[in-house]
This record gives C-alpha cells, sequence and structure tokens, in this order.
C-alpha cells in the first residue's frame, strides 16, 4: 500500500468518525435541546406575561388618570357655562337699563330743549314787561 492510499483512507476514516459522532452528538444534545428550548420558551412566556400584566397596571392607571381628567374637565366646564349664562344675563339686563337711560335721556333733553325755549319766552317777556314800565314812568326832575 503506498502511503497516499493510506492517508486517503484514514482521512475518510476520520471523516467518517466526525460524521458518525456528530450525528451521536445530535442525538445526544437533542433531548437537551428541546429542553432548552422549553425552558427558554417558558422563560419568555414568563417575562411576556410580566410585561403584560405591567402593560395592563399601567393601562389601568391611565384609564383612572383620564377618568379623573375627564371628571374634571366636566366640572369646568359646568362652571364655565354656568358663569356664560350669569354673563349673558348681566348683559341682558344691562342692555334694558341702557335702553331705559336712552330713553328717559331723550325725554329730558326734550324738556331741557322746551325750559330752554321757556327760559327764552320768559326773558323776552320781562324785557318788554321792563321796556313799557320805563315808558309809564315820568322822568324824575333834576334840580
Amino acid at each position: 500500500m503506498s502511503p497516499e492510499t493510506v492517508q486517503l483512507i484514514l482521512g475518510n476514516g476520520v471523516m467518517v468518525a466526525g460524521v458518525v459522532g456528530a450525528v451521536v452528538a445530535f442525538r445526544k444534545v437533542r433531548p437537551e435541546s428541546d429542553q432548552i428550548v422549553v425552558s427558554a420558551a417558558k422563560d419568555v412566556v414568563v417575562i411576556q406575561k410580566g410585561l403584560v400584566d405591567d402593560l395592563r397596571r399601567q393601562m389601568d392607571e391611565q384609564r383612572r388618570q383620564l377618568e379623573d381628567l375627564e371628571a374634571r374637565f366636566s366640572e369646568r366646564l359646568d362652571r364655565a357655562e354656568q358663569a356664560r349664562r350669569t354673563a349673558e344675563t348681566a348683559l341682558a339686563e344691562c342692555q334694558r337699563a341702557r335702553q331705559v337711560i336712552e330713553k328717559d335721556y331723550r325725554a329730558e333733553k326734550a324738556r331741557n330743549v322746551e325750559l330752554c325755549e321757556r327760559v327764552e319766552a320768559l326773558e323776552a317777556e320781562v324785557a318788554a314787561l321792563k321796556a313799557v314800565n320805563r315808558d309809564r314812568t315820568p322822568p324824575e326832575e333834576n334840580p
């Protein structure tokens, strides 16, 4: 046998031994690999369950906060609506009072014009009476 043939036989033997060893190792590791995968999957499920539970707690807390905010917003909205109605009522009362005042002002302005005309007429009458009275009074004699 030539050294090349021996080398070929040994090389093939090592290769066959490697394949057989790999198959044996795979067979031995295979049941453990299933256990590893199952164990890892259980850990992932536990982690995910914890995460889901935490997210649910956060969601519940945020829901409570949202309900609280909605209640406070509703109260403020009610107070704002009441204030708006009060302001509208006050505005209507002010407008009615202004109309009354404007009506009274117009009436008093007209009365003032009448009184001014009456004063002018009376002043003219007084002036006329003074003129008549001067004409009737005899002049005083000077010594």
